[in-house]
């Protein structure tokens, strides 16, 4: 559409928004529109944050949790012992 030329573009594989007001629109319309399975956590705290929306599946909620889980486990979050 705007003429990118790359061997990524138009293949995300993860959508980081700039904020929480710009990530729960995207979590939404993707959900809805796009029928998309989704998992959110923030990140940059001693471990991952899970945000669920009252809005949430039981499906997202458990993404969310292995998400949470995967990103502990791969260095992304402080695993206390």
């Amino acid at each position: 559409i705007k003429g990118l030329e790359s061997p990524v573009a138009g293949v995300a594989d993860i959508l980081i928004p700039p904020d929480i007001e710009s990530a729960n629109m995207l979590a939404k319309s993707t959900t809805y529109w796009a029928k998309f399975r989704l998992a959110h956590v923030i990140m940059g705290a001693k471990a991952p944050i899970l945000i669920p929306s009252r809005a949430d599946s039981a499906d997202a909620k458990l993404l969310s949790i292995a998400l949470g889980i995967i990103v502990v486990s791969s260095g992304g979050g402080v695993a206390t012992k």
